[in-house]
């Protein structure tokens, strides 16, 4: 199973370390170099990390290429977008992704939208996305 992480938040490494025996291969893509991200997960064997500055022009790529998808940038409406455009390319493919805003995300998770927060976090909001 191949899972892409779309951003790196204070969420990415929490969700990192729950899925990271649940797949072979991880990619995680980020807009900009988070340094202390990258040295703490350096030694993990399935994870890489691409820092790529056109991350929605290479969308279609990823989507298509991924079991799963996270994302999980800062960016609710990044998030929000990069989701529902994924959704067109790939509609197969399995995905949640991040709302930091905490009405955004009532309203989002009233509408059975695969939504995660940090400050609403269970694992059960997106294991099942790598259990099934």
């Amino acid at each position: 199973m191949k899972i892409s992480i779309i951003g790196i938040s204070q969420l990415t490494d929490f969700v990192l370390d729950n899925i990271i025996n649940h797949s072979d291969e991880i990619n995680i893509y980020s807009h900009m170099r988070n340094f202390d991200f990258e040295n703490k997960n350096l030694t993990k064997k399935n994870v890489s990390i691409f820092t790529d500055k056109n991350i929605d022009d290479n969308l279609k790529k990823i989507c298509e290429t991924s079991d799963v998808l996270f994302f999980l940038s800062d960016s609710d409406p990044f998030n929000v977008f990069s989701y529902k455009k994924c959704l067109v390319y790939n509609p197969s493919t399995k995905s949640v992704f991040q709302i930091t805003d905490r009405d955004i995300y009532e309203m989002y998770k009233d509408k059975k939208y695969p939504v995660i927060s940090p400050f609403d976090l269970k694992e059960d909001d997106y294991l099942y996305l790598i259990k099934e």
